[in-house]
């Protein structure tokens, strides 16, 4: 996969990866922590679908994407969804901080705070996992047939339904499964 665009949230790259899943090219938002930079979103597509996807991207930013008011609410991890021995620590006082990603200040010593920052740097990004769910694409059959997808073996899958087995090699596909980190072919 190729990183077609950055964001800086989770949302605002799921809405530019559903602009292109609904333009035909296989996309999928990816959130990305790094201890230097921040948080970021980038959105990924095949290689051989780079160029389409970087052009429908700059369509994209002209259209603005349609956020809905509570993105910033939607790019909140839910922490509940956590093993309780994941929970940090406040870094002033060492008290162990709630599993709430809204918690602005630690409640025994009144210090600012981050815990899902805390948890990243002290777990790595992959600890929050857990916190989101997938997102739904609703794709109707038409609108899989359209997706740009290959099987494992090379063979392109455009116009074909959503999930079946590849006419070339005879392998089970699921086009859809690459959206959701599964880079099995594999029918679900």
């Amino acid at each position: 996969m190729a990183t077609a665009a950055t964001f800086p949230t989770l949302p605002e790259a799921a809405a530019a990866a559903e602009y292109l899943i609904r333009s035909g090219i296989l996309a999928s938002a990816a959130q990305v922590n790094d201890v230097w930079k921040g948080s970021s979103a980038r959105v990924e597509v095949n290689q051989s679908d780079l160029e389409r996807a970087r052009a429908l991207m700059d369509e994209f930013h002209k259209e603005k994407a349609d956020l809905q008011d509570d993105w910033e609410d939607q790019t909140r991890p839910d922490l509940s969804a956590l093993d309780p021995a994941l929970a940090p620590a406040c870094p002033n006082c060492r008290s162990i901080l709630p599993l709430d990603a809204s918690l602005a200040n630690c409640p025994a010593c009144r210090e600012p705070v981050d815990v899902v920052s805390l948890i990243v740097a002290r777990h790595g990004p992959e600890a929050l996992d857990a916190c989101y769910e997938p997102h739904d694409l609703n794709l109707n059959e038409r609108e899989l047939e359209d997706l740009h997808a290959s099987c494992a073996c090379g063979y392109s899958l455009h116009g074909l339904p959503g999930t079946g087995t590849c006419p070339e090699c005879g392998a089970p596909y699921n086009k859809i499964g690459p959206l959701f980190g599964d880079r099995r072919d594999e029918q679900p």
